[in-house]
């Protein structure tokens, strides 16, 4: 091997003509180098294009030829899942809150913007919604049929108002504190379920202050972390939770009633703005940080308890801005702007 290395460029290429003479196939002109290259190696070639090979491997090419459509299928069906992925991301770290740019188009007039919401201050904005999760999509505006399973699946009975509470896959110790403190406070309680998704960083000491409840009290349910959040949404009456741009869009979509905390000190304060799209329409209560409290949420949940025709207007409220298909619109918005030519007119995707 050291002397094949030590070859000059003038030896080498003399070895290659000699090599690769007509009336050789690539593979056999190739095999004839490697041996005059490394004289003193036993070297097993197999050339693909060789009759016999070919022979060997008809059945595995045909089995391949086959089975292309399936997999060109499943690259394609995972492509957009990445590419929700992208956008979900995007959209979560957008420090404007309602304004995620996941593109800028230049057309020659102006950048064009991509935005989750109405409301955005930013010019010539196209609203898309926020990308949402297929499985949350699915679970959109469930009938009562889907709620019973739903309950079902998460240990629910089907009886009671369910209040579902998540403060994010980490959680969020203010949301934590003022719900493990709400299910003491509701210990006989014998009309509501309170599951409590406390996040992985809390859930150990969320776990040790959970309050030990009779049988035929409350219905406390406390995970850790919940990854069927289509169910999560299609079992709850009510969901408490903090107001990340995700967490709003998913509300919209599947059209769940809320109270929303949002996180103080955000960069732009976005999590009040995003907040805001749902209550400007009625399908959400906004509570401030500094007063979410056990007392105070008992008594904003027990108001809509209360009203059930309230609870089905938020529940149409929030529908009715929900867009399921955001992740269809920028990419048709995408593609209208990849085949337009500087000048033309804007394609906008609503």
């Amino acid at each position: 091997m050291s002397a094949a290395l030590t070859l000059n460029p003038v030896a080498v290429t003399a070895l290659a003509a000699e090599a690769y003479q007509p009336g050789r196939s690539l593979g056999e002109a190739f095999g004839a180098l490697l041996k005059s290259l490394l004289p003193s190696f036993d070297i097993l070639q197999i050339d693909p294009m060789d009759a016999a090979v070919r022979a060997l491997a008809a059945g595995a090419i045909r089995t391949a030829l086959d089975a292309a459509p399936e997999l060109k299928r499943l690259v394609l069906e995972r492509n957009r899942e990445l590419v929700e992925d992208v956008l979900r991301e995007l959209a979560a770290r957008d420090p404007g809150g309602v304004e995620y740019q996941v593109l800028m188009f230049d057309d020659g007039v102006g950048f064009m913007h991509v935005v989750a919401f109405d409301g955005t201050a930013l010019p010539r904005s196209v609203v898309t919604g926020a990308p949402v999760r297929a499985a949350v999509v699915a679970s959109a505006r469930p009938d009562d049929g889907a709620r019973s399973a739903a309950r079902v699946a998460l240990g629910l009975p089907g009886d009671r108002l369910v209040v579902a509470v998540v403060g994010g896959s980490l959680g969020s110790k203010r949301l934590n504190e003022a719900v493990v403190a709400l299910a003491a406070l509701w210990a006989q309680r014998a009309d509501i379920a309170l599951y409590h998704v406390v996040g992985r960083r809390d859930s150990s000491w969320a776990a040790d202050a959970a309050p030990d409840i009779d049988t035929g009290g409350l219905c406390y349910i406390q995970v850790a972390y919940e990854e069927r959040m289509g169910l999560f949404y299609q079992a709850a009456d009510i969901v408490v939770a903090r107001a990340g741009a995700n967490t709003v869009a998913e509300l919209a979509v599947v059209g769940v009633p809320a109270l929303l905390v949002p996180l103080p000190g955000a960069p732009g304060d976005h999590q009040s703005a995003n907040a805001a799209v749902l209550e400007r329409v009625g399908a959400a209560v906004v509570i401030p940080d500094a007063q979410c409290r056990a007392p105070r949420l008992a008594d904003e949940i027990d108001a809509l308890a209360s009203d059930p025709g309230r609870l089905g207007a938020m529940r149409a409220a929030a529908s009715a801005v929900g867009r399921p298909d955001a992740v269809s619109a920028v990419v048709r918005l995408a593609r209208a702007y990849a085949r337009t030519r500087p000048g033309a007119p804007a394609a906008h995707a609503r």
